[in-house]
């Protein structure tokens, strides 16, 4: 499943709640991509993915 966001979500919780229903759904694969630079992705962001156990995530924007 992918899960695309736009560079307007900063906060880990709303990040959360559009990831969770592929999570509670026991989806196989969960691939998460935020459109922006890479380094727009916030280690909070990062973390939250990691502690939910989300090992696919990804920043698609323009090369720098």
């Amino acid at each position: 499943m992918l899960i695309l966001l736009d560079a307007s979500i900063d906060s880990p919780a709303l990040f959360l709640s559009a990831l969770l229903p592929a999570l509670c759904a026991r989806v196989p694969q969960v691939l998460a991509v935020r459109l922006g630079p890479r380094s727009a992705l916030s280690d909070a962001l990062v973390v939250s993915c990691e502690l939910a156990g989300l090992e696919g995530l990804a920043a698609l924007g323009p090369v720098q």
